[in-house]
């Protein structure tokens, strides 16, 4: 991560809703853990490969 975490969190897909429009699928679930993936490594992953 090359910047400080306040912009980290604050550029951070939080929640199943926000991840589920991000990577356009229904795979994430609001559960106990709460779900932050930062934009900078999800825009690393590969949408199109479904695992």
């Amino acid at each position: 991560m090359q910047s400080n975490w306040q912009h980290n969190t604050r550029n951070t897909l939080k929640g199943a809703n926000s991840c589920n429009d991000f990577f356009q699928s229904d795979q994430f679930k609001d559960r106990h853990f709460p779900i932050k993936i930062p934009l900078e490594f999800a825009n690393l992953i590969d949408k199109n490969n479904p695992d």
